[in-house]
């Protein structure tokens, strides 16, 4: 930069040899790169995204998946629940309904034994006056 303002002609380009070489380089290389490099850079980077994407379908898939699955536990579980409550309810129908018998059965046997009672007091009543009378 000294150089081109001590001579007086800043901002002016000096075209040499060494510039112009530099600039054919320059073009070379731009050119291998395009040629060569760049295709491949860009294949490399299409799968990259076509993976990412396989991976972002698997993965939203997988999630649907788990969704549903969640979805069915949830209802084999609501399903367990009414069927253990339909089976409490008929356990305490049937130990009402038991209950119920017993009572019954302890009334009948009651009944049964105080006419039986009564059937011998009136016995005993009856002997007990023929006695008595004798």
């Amino acid at each position: 930069m000294t150089f081109l303002a001590s001579t007086g002609t800043a901002g002016v380009i000096e075209i040499n040899g060494t510039v112009i070489v530099e600039l054919l380089t320059f073009l070379l290389m731009l050119a291998v790169l395009a040629r060569f490099v760049y295709p491949e850079v860009v294949k490399v980077a299409e799968a990259r995204q076509r993976a990412v994407a396989e991976q972002l379908r698997l993965a939203e898939q997988a999630k649907a998946d788990a969704e549903a699955r969640l979805k069915q536990a949830q209802a084999q579980l609501e399903d367990a629940r009414k069927t253990a409550q339909q089976v409490i309810d008929a356990a305490n129908r049937s130990g009402e309904q038991a209950r119920q018998d017993l009572k019954q059965r302890a009334e009948e046997e009651a009944r049964r034994i105080a006419e039986s009672a009564r059937k011998e007091i009136e016995v005993e009543r009856e002997r007990a006056l023929q006695s008595a009378r004798e």
